[in-house]
């Protein structure tokens, strides 16, 4: 069963990314094919992040002992799901090709590692090292924390409408801003929040006070939770230095054409294609935090 599920997730991925081709090529023609890939990558995303989530979801609320109870979930959508982290570089990486046609791939390669060595060892490590963990060596213990890692994904599929808003030039728009209420909101509960309610859960099933939990486990799981949780509350931050810029931006009135096009260099530094330097577009390159 297990080996049925990763051939399918082999297949899935791919198959939604050129389905997912197909449909924006004819919702929106007569744009670059670099933004038809980027779209499409997003929106595969998108669907992976609420699949996981789900998952993760329904053993938070089902779950009774952190410890020992068991569902079935976890394993199966580990094995379906492992297979999306390669696609996903090679889906990134073929998005940043055809942006730039006019470039050779020694000249994109290089670039493209430069800008996203954050999410591609993320992707690389997460399958080396996250899934032998998950469905060998844990001994069958632990689903509700797997679970918990799983519901993170709750912010991703705002993190991609994000992202394909401000590749159609939406920045501007009520659903771009709404989108962004929610993205801060699911990434403080998911990524920032899940880690105080671990601690909290394990507190009560050991019979201890939440304060005493980091001297009763591992120094290996508190060192990695504290590296995640450093490395979430960045990506908050930045988040939030976004939404203030943009909301800056979009309540200062237009006096002159000068004010007017201030405005338009500063909504384009924080719109760069998928090469920019700037927080944004680092964010929206390894912020999917996996």
């Amino acid at each position: 069963m297990e080996f049925l599920l990763l051939t399918v997730g082999c297949f899935v991925f791919p198959f939604l990314h050129i389905s997912f081709l197909y449909f924006v090529k004819r919702t929106i023609p007569g744009r670059s094919k670099g933004l038809y890939f980027v779209i499409s990558q997003r929106l595969v995303s998108l669907f992976q992040a609420l699949f996981a989530s789900c998952v993760g979801l329904q053993v938070i609320l089902r779950c009774e002992d952190v410890m020992k109870e068991r569902f079935l979930s976890i394993n199966y959508y580990t094995w379906f799901g492992v297979s999306y982290f390669y696609y996903d570089i090679g889906a990134m990486f073929l998005g940043s090709y055809h942006s730039f046609p006019n470039q050779n791939l020694k000249e994109i390669y290089p670039r493209f590692f430069a800008k996203n060595w954050l999410i591609v060892l993320h992707h690389i490590f997460v399958p080396l090292f996250g899934f032998p963990i998950i469905v060998f060596y844990r001994r069958g213990l632990g689903d509700f924390f797997v679970g918990c890692i799983f519901f993170a994904e709750v912010s991703t599929p705002f993190v991609s409408i994000h992202a394909i808003l401000k590749q159609l030039d939406m920045q501007r728009s009520r659903i771009f801003k709404v989108n962004g209420c929610f993205l801060a909101t699911s990434f403080f509960l998911g990524r920032i929040l899940i880690f105080p309610y671990m601690y909290h859960n394990y507190a009560n099933y050991s019979k201890i006070s939440t304060w005493q939990v980091p001297l009763k486990i591992p120094l290996l799981c508190n060192i990695s939770c504290l590296g995640l949780l450093t490395l979430q509350l960045f990506w908050f931050s930045a988040i939030l230095r976004q939404g203030f810029a943009f909301l800056n931006i979009s309540m200062r009135p237009i006096s002159s054409r000068e004010e007017q096009n201030t405005k338009s260099g500063i909504t384009k530094r924080l719109t760069k294609d998928n090469f920019g330097n700037n927080v944004d577009s680092n964010f929206n390159s390894n912020g999917k935090g996996r």
